[in-house]
């Protein structure tokens, strides 16, 4: 099955893209905590961090659509809960979408927290099991 590889940092994935022959945009580099998902898996019921929480379930989607089909849980807990996503989303509160004065600040049920856990649970599994390091340590 097709793996993600990882890099411990940009040197290492410029020597990769050069193997590769691949062409590297330069961007800013975004950080996903990852720790925090796994943190908050563990708490059961913490405060849901939206900005953290959307921008992992974006990565695993990334993820989910760059390998070959395998174990699809993610991917039908992604479709499933598209509400609890927008829930998200519009909490980031971005200012492309938001009107000038507005302010999205949800309140979370337990039925929206539990699937939101089942999808960045499923969503960290396949990124753990998918996750290739492409560098010694």
């Amino acid at each position: 099955m097709g793996q993600v590889p990882t890099f411990k940092d940009s040197k290492a994935i410029a020597a990769y893209a050069a193997t590769k022959q691949y062409t590297l945009d330069s961007e800013e580099p975004k950080c996903h905590d990852l720790d925090w998902v796994a943190g908050w898996l563990n708490e059961e019921g913490g405060p849901v961090d939206c900005r953290k929480a959307l921008a992992a379930w974006n990565l695993f989607g990334d993820v989910a659509r760059s390998i070959p089909r395998g174990d699809d849980t993610f991917e039908k807990l992604d479709s499933r809960f598209g509400e609890v996503y927008e829930k998200l989303f519009w909490r980031n509160n971005l200012p492309a979408v938001t009107p000038k004065g507005c302010h999205f600040d949800p309140e979370w049920s337990d039925d929206e927290t539990t699937a939101l856990a089942m999808v960045l649970r499923a969503g960290l599994e396949l990124f753990r099991s998918r996750t290739l390091a492409a560098h010694k340590a």
